[in-house]
């Protein structure tokens, strides 16, 4: 219908070419790189790990330990202090003093113990207790796009850095 009542009042010189229609066009690059095809993938899987927590920590501390919206912000709080925290004291010395590929080691297999903790555990104050491991889970994506943006792909660190962040974290997709 708008279409029709609001036609377009500024005409284009050069027809747009099909091609820049496509949203996923500007990663096509990728595929010039397949070393770097295993890392994106792992980056997305990583990243999509990262955000399920997050989507359903409102609901399962509800239905599991019958929380209350106050205790309810009040651990989503801990959780934001305890993140801040690690990302800026904990993710560089890790980083540094055992390289990235540990780092991201370290990451998964925190978030890895942490969901396994989580439902495990019975009662809610326990949950607390594992918010410091949830939190170092999240020294892995650093790592991860670290590793992706290396020396050896110096030429093209814009567009890893692009290309292996925003388009494809799950939380642009939803």
């Amino acid at each position: 219908m708008a279409f029709v009542f609001l036609p377009e009042t500024r005409r284009l010189q050069v027809a747009a070419s099909k091609p820049s229609f496509n949203p996923l066009a500007n990663l096509t690059w990728i595929l010039e790189f397949p070393q770097i095809l295993p890392l994106i993938g792992g980056f997305f899987i990583l990243a999509l790990v990262g955000e399920v927590g997050g989507t359903v920590w409102v609901l399962y501390g509800q239905d599991k330990f019958s929380w209350s919206p106050m205790i309810i912000g009040i651990s989503l709080a801990a959780f934001g202090f305890f993140h801040a925290v690690v990302q800026a004291f904990v993710a560089g010395p890790i980083s540094e003093r055992w390289g990235q590929r540990r780092a991201l080691l370290i990451g998964i297999a925190s978030d890895g113990a942490a969901y396994i903790s989580i439902a495990l555990v019975s009662y809610g104050w326990m949950a607390f207790l594992l918010m410091p491991l949830f939190c170092l889970g999240g020294i892995g994506a650093p790592a991860l796009q670290s590793l992706v943006t290396s020396p050896r792909t110096v030429c093209y660190s814009g567009k890893t850095r692009i290309g292996s962040g925003d388009p494809l974290r799950p939380r642009h997709w939803s």
